[in-house]
């Protein structure tokens, strides 16, 4: 009978840590799988959006679609009008991809539109200084007459760029209680293990004795 009474016990033990230490295992598991998800949606959304937002300025800026406007509007060469009408294709296009980005603000809409209208001005004018140059118009005549205010655009890069180092730090943060919780789940499991086989050990022995 002692035995029967032992023997039930040890199923009740085994039992009872086999049913924690699967909870805790599966809350580790749940832990695990919303990081990947936190992760992959910091590379599919976020990263994305500042790899998208560089390559802009870098066919904006200098040595990119301004740079060789300007210089097309002074030196009247074909190449720069090549590399600048490129250049501002790139960006259309890039942004473009910029909206295909799940869950956009409001407030990144309107600045990419806001860049938008600018490239638009922007090849705009390029086509007037064209066929100005075919009329033989002076620089300073074309200067004169071609105009484009980049404000808007210079402060939706500040914008954009904002919106990016909001989300990383939110993600940052997202990813630190990850850490947090998982070393709790973790550090618990392994506790309640060796509880297991402290209990276990000693539920076998007595009934090893008797």
């Amino acid at each position: 009978m002692s035995n029967i009474k032992t023997a039930t016990k040890l199923h009740i033990t085994i039992a009872l840590f086999t049913i924690i230490i699967l909870y805790l295992m599966n809350l580790l598991h749940g832990n695990i799988n919303a990081f990947n998800d936190s992760w992959n949606n910091y590379i599919n959304q976020i990263a994305s959006r500042q790899i998208l937002l560089q390559d802009v300025k870098t066919h904006f800026g200098y040595g990119g679609a301004i740079h060789d406007f300007k210089n097309y509007l002074i030196r009247n060469q074909d190449n720069y009008h090549k590399t600048a009408d490129e250049h501002f294709k790139e960006i259309l296009i890039n942004i473009k991809y910029y909206r295909e980005i799940s869950n956009l603000s409001e407030i990144e809409k309107e600045a990419l539109n806001n860049i938008e209208d600018v490239v638009n001005n922007y090849q705009k004018q390029l086509a007037i200084v064209v066929l100005m140059n075919k009329e033989g118009a002076s620089v300073k005549k074309i200067d004169q007459i071609v105009k484009v205010d980049d404000t808007a655009a210079i402060k939706a890069f500040k914008i954009l760029q904002l919106e990016y180092d909001t989300l990383t730090a939110q993600r940052s943060q997202s990813i630190k209680n990850w850490g947090k919780s998982s070393y709790k789940y973790t550090f618990s499991l392994f506790i309640l293990i060796a509880l297991f086989s402290l209990a276990f050990g000693k539920v076998v022995t007595r009934f090893v004795r008797e």
